[in-house]
């Protein structure tokens, strides 16, 4: 389950483009479908109906997509941006030298105990 979630979260904006793909692909598709009015009475189902169902499946199935993938991009903008505020926040350990945030009590790289 791990390896899914980096993975989904590594490719995410793929994720969010092909969903709005999908979404667009069907969108015009229902749009594209025949009037059921004007149709034979027999050709309907196989003409209408079940196109019908595939591209509403598809439809949800993208909105899905998007919203899935726009909450793991999301998620791994807001990650990268504490992570790149942390180290500019930050001071630095008076053992070793190394980046450290205000809220750190220990440093990072060394361990040794800090001032706050």
């Amino acid at each position: 389950m791990k390896n899914i979630v980096s993975f989904i979260s590594k490719y995410a904006l793929y994720f969010l483009i092909a969903g709005v793909l999908f979404f667009i692909i069907a969108i015009s598709s229902i749009s594209n479908l025949p009037n059921p009015s004007v149709l034979p009475p027999i050709y309907v189902q196989a003409e209408y109906y079940k196109p019908l169902r595939f591209y509403s499946t598809l439809r949800i199935f993208s909105i899905l997509l998007i919203l899935i993938s726009a909450f793991f991009f999301v998620q791994g903008m807001n990650k990268k941006a504490s992570a790149s505020n942390r180290l500019e926040i930050g001071g630095f350990c008076p053992n070793c030298g190394a980046p450290t945030a205000p809220e750190d009590r220990f440093c990072n790289q060394c361990g040794v105990k800090r001032d706050i």
